[in-house]
């Protein structure tokens, strides 16, 4: 019986850490701005063309984000941003890869 009471003397200091882990993780998920995010994604395009790496799904993505901050629906503006930093960062790698090819040859 005395090893279920300290068992649930140590619980609230548990729920405790277990809420403030949750609370960091609420914080680096927090919403950021959906302009911030499309700046982010016209500067991951850019510099994906700058090393002709720039894949034209990630173009379409950039279309698709600017139009929705157009319309206002900031979800979705954050998705597609979101989505066309991860295509730059794909095109760039593919980009690196090849180059890495080429090198050794």
């Amino acid at each position: 019986m005395t090893r279920i009471r300290s068992r649930l003397a140590a619980l609230p200091l548990l729920l405790a850490l277990c809420a403030g882990a949750r609370a960091a993780d609420t914080v680096t998920d927090a919403p950021t701005s959906p302009a911030a995010e499309l700046a982010a994604a016209e500067a991951a395009v850019e510099a994906a063309r700058q090393r002709q790496a720039l894949w034209t799904t990630a173009v379409s993505a950039l279309r698709e984000a600017r139009a929705a901050l157009a319309r206002g629906d900031h979800a979705a503006a954050v998705t597609w941003s979101r989505r066309v930093g991860e295509l730059a960062e794909l095109g760039l790698r593919q980009r690196q890869d090849a180059d890495n090819r080429t090198d050794r040859h």
